[in-house]
């Protein structure tokens, strides 16, 4: 065996001590005795892992628990780029590993693999299998989803061509199949097998999974799957557009599809008399409604699909709309289920899951079910598709077709739900209580006094003299500082970040990072600046210190708070004329040295932020009562169109 699961690149060194990457690349500039690399690329260096663990002993530094998945992540990241073929070859390559494990362990036999192998890849699989130190087959699936997960953190939003393992979207599917359980499940197009797999971990009672997919590296892999579960299940390898009539006529109780979204095809790929596609063929460059279609076309008489789709299918009109109208009128559309953005990993895209089921021209309705606003989204998704009433349901509503048909079937659930169509009748009693707030309201709003001083200041600074932050930095009153900077929600200092929905809020109230850290990140100081250097101009006093701060923040520190205030200098940066300095309206930075700073004298300061505190108070105070007017506004139309409950 080569020395390879000897070397460790810095983001494994940043999992070992449990920091950033920034805290790593602060020990390498700032002491000089930290390993040297031995292999990789700049960007990539790798460092042998005894001389890194010792340098981590000697400076005190925790080290983690030795972790399976590290030894071997330090072969397979050796590799990365290495393997030619396809981007996804190094998946199928960990997956056949951690399956060559399974066979040494128990005897077992390799499932079979579509995909060619040559001496130089067997010996890659080898070396990777021979790196994952553990006895038991049981942790093999989890270290080969790890070891991707790694291999998806390093290539961001694109990281897989056939599937994400733990995906979200394939975790609601698998709910779903679990409530519809028993008979048979097909995934028409399963990729890797991520809504299978997690289906059969939910414990689904299904009596046969099946699983087709035209990629050979893909299916290999979800062999490879079954057999680390286990799973008892069949792989199909075909093209479901084209070779239907080689895949042959299937009925599953259950079909799950989650597809690549916008995906374009090519009208060759199906047969013009193709019937699993009567509902009508959607445009080339927009695939969408052939998933809906498909899923129906393998349903048994009283089988259920849930297809993943993106929002446009459900409201776009033209061919779209045609295909959705034909859906609905022929009673294929059980349910729509609307999740929350950020499903797929990388981006904000919505995404709704559309319940389908074989025709029936008795549906009246189509349940819509909106828990995009919800962390417990499957758990009520699942109970809220399952209910024979959805009245108890807030988010839920059963549409009538006819009401559909209306508005052009458009099917988002949140242009019915946030309606609350039929469940909005006022109470009396509330109703009352929102008129007397919106009538008592102007009373509460204290008036703004201090006029006087008002007017002192304007006197007294008629010889004002106006210095740009980058002259206070000249001239020592200001220092910019670097601070640690959060990129992601994965750093281990997140929850200590101070990000600029805490300088729109005005008052920073980020807890301070803990005592063990600090020696660690390069953190702020009581009373430092923080500004936002992108997008709405917005500056706040770091009262406490200790954080370390988001992306796009700047930190200046006061070096002589007897000439300049830290809440004065604050209020000064955050200031309308200030806003004139951003730099191109699709970059949006701020060129934060030529912001204006006006130097009143320290008493003339502290009556100011005197001044703008009592302003303030009016403010909020004025925007409740105006919060009350909007209320009592609505409350009335509501009850002008839903009527008034008596209490």
């Amino acid at each position: 065996m080569t020395d390879r699961a000897q070397l460790i690149g810095p983001s494994d060194i940043a999992d070992l001590a449990k920091v950033s990457r920034g805290a790593v690349s602060n020990w390498r500039r700032r002491h000089s005795d930290f390993p040297e690399p031995v292999a990789g690329t700049s960007a990539n260096p790798l460092f042998k892992v005894v001389e890194v663990r010792q340098w981590l002993e000697v400076n005190g530094k925790e080290i983690s628990k030795p972790d399976p998945v590290m030894r071997a992540w330090s072969v397979v990241n050796s590799y990365r780029g290495a393997l030619s073929g396809s981007q996804d070859l190094l998946i199928y390559v960990i997956f056949a590993a951690c399956a060559l494990k399974k066979s040494e362990l128990t005897g077992l036999p390799l499932p079979e693999s579509k995909v060619a192998h040559n001496e130089g890849m067997d010996a890659v699989i080898d070396e990777i299998a021979q790196s994952i130190n553990v006895d038991d087959p049981v942790e093999l699936p989890h270290i080969a989803e790890k070891l991707t997960e790694r291999i998806g953190g390093y290539r961001g939003r694109s990281a897989f061509d056939f599937g994400q393992v733990r995906s979200k979207i394939a975790e609601v599917l698998a709910a779903l199949a679990k409530s519809r359980q028993g008979g048979k499940i097909l995934d028409p197009m399963c990729g890797i097998s991520e809504a299978l797999i997690q289906t059969s971990r939910r414990g689904a009672s299904f009596d046969s999974y099946h699983g087709v997919d035209v990629n050979a590296e893909a299916l290999s892999v979800s062999r490879f799957r079954a057999f680390l579960e286990p799973l008892q299940a069949t792989f199909i390898s075909g093209d479901i557009l084209a070779d239907a009539p080689r895949i042959g006529v299937f009925e599953a109780d259950v079909v799950l599809v989650e597809p690549p979204f916008g995906m374009s095809y090519e009208p060759t790929q199906i047969s013009l008399d193709d019937a699993r596609f009567d509902f009508g063929r959607p445009p080339r460059n927009r695939a969408d409604m052939l998933w809906p279609q498909l899923a129906i076309s393998y349903l048994s008489k009283s089988g259920t699909g849930f297809v993943a789709l993106p929002h446009g299918p459900l409201f776009l009109g033209g061919p779209i709309q045609k295909i959705r109208e034909s859906l609905v009128k022929e009673g294929c559309v059980e349910s729509i289920i609307s999740l929350p953005g950020g499903m797929i990993p990388g981006t904000q895209i919505e995404t709704v899951i559309m319940v389908l089921r074989r025709p029936d021209p008795a549906r009246e309705f189509v349940r819509l079910i909106d828990v995009s606003r919800t962390d417990s989204y499957i758990v009520e998704a699942v109970e809220a598709l399952s209910s024979d009433n959805c009245d108890s349901f807030p988010y839920v509503i059963d549409m009538p077709i006819s009401d559909l048909e209306k508005s052009g079937f458009k099917l988002l659930p949140t242009l019915w739900v946030s309606a609350g169509l039929g469940k909005e009748r006022q109470s009396a009693k509330v109703l009352k209580t929102v008129i007397e707030s919106a009538t008592n309201g102007l009373s509460q709003i204290p008036p703004v006094e201090r006029t006087n001083e008002i007017r002192s200041l304007l006197v007294s600074n008629d010889s004002l003299r106006v210095l740009s932050v980058g002259e206070l930095i000249r001239r020592g009153y200001v220092q910019r500082i670097r601070v640690e900077r959060c990129h992601s929600k994965d750093h281990p200092l997140v929850d200590y970040a101070i990000q600029r929905g805490d300088l729109e809020n005005g008052e920073i109230e980020v807890p301070p990072v803990p005592a063990k850290f600090a020696d660690d990140y390069l953190l702020t100081k009581p009373n430092d600046v923080v500004v936002n250097s992108f997008g709405r101009l917005h500056a706040s006093v770091d009262r406490a210190g200790s954080h370390v701060v988001g992306l796009a923040m700047e930190t200046l520190r006061l070096l002589d708070m007897s000439e300049l205030l830290p809440e004065y200098f604050a209020l000064m940066i955050g200031s309308d004329w200030n806003e004139r300095f951003q730099l191109g309206r699709s970059l949006g930075r701020y060129e934060l040295d030529m912001f204006e700073i006006p130097l009143l004298s320290r008493q003339d300061q502290e009556e100011l932020l005197r001044i703008m505190r009592d302003l303030k108070r009016s403010e909020i105070a004025t925007r409740k009562y105006l919060e009350s007017l909007d209320t009592l506004r609505q409350s009335l139309l509501s009850s002008i169109r839903f009527g008034v409950e008596e209490d």
